[in-house]
């Protein structure tokens, strides 16, 4: 892993974890207001956003994971990209 790779998860887990408190970063529709409230499993979708990218922080940052689990990493950035891209196709339709 890049040192760009954690760079970018450290970034995405602040926003997201600013956001959840109300920050409202990068907000710049009415977007942000319709879902602000949203929720999967009782925690908030910028929860979930910053658990996201801790994982792939950890996984950057950790040799030893990277090491036993080759492509763990690759599996779980995939599942992070659909997880989003679900996301993403729920806005749409709602």
């Amino acid at each position: 892993m890049s040192r760009a790779t954690a760079f970018f998860a450290l970034s995405g887990f602040f926003l997201c974890l600013a956001n959840a408190g109300g920050a409202e970063l990068f907000c710049v529709t009415a977007g942000c207001d319709i879902y602000q409230g949203y929720a999967f499993l009782g925690l908030s979708f910028y929860v979930w956003g910053a658990l996201a990218f801790g994982a792939v922080l950890l996984f950057s940052l950790l040799p030893l994971l990277r090491e036993r689990l080759p492509g763990g990493m690759i599996i779980l950035c995939s599942l992070l990209l659909v997880g989003d891209a679900l996301f993403l196709a729920y806005q749409v339709l709602f």
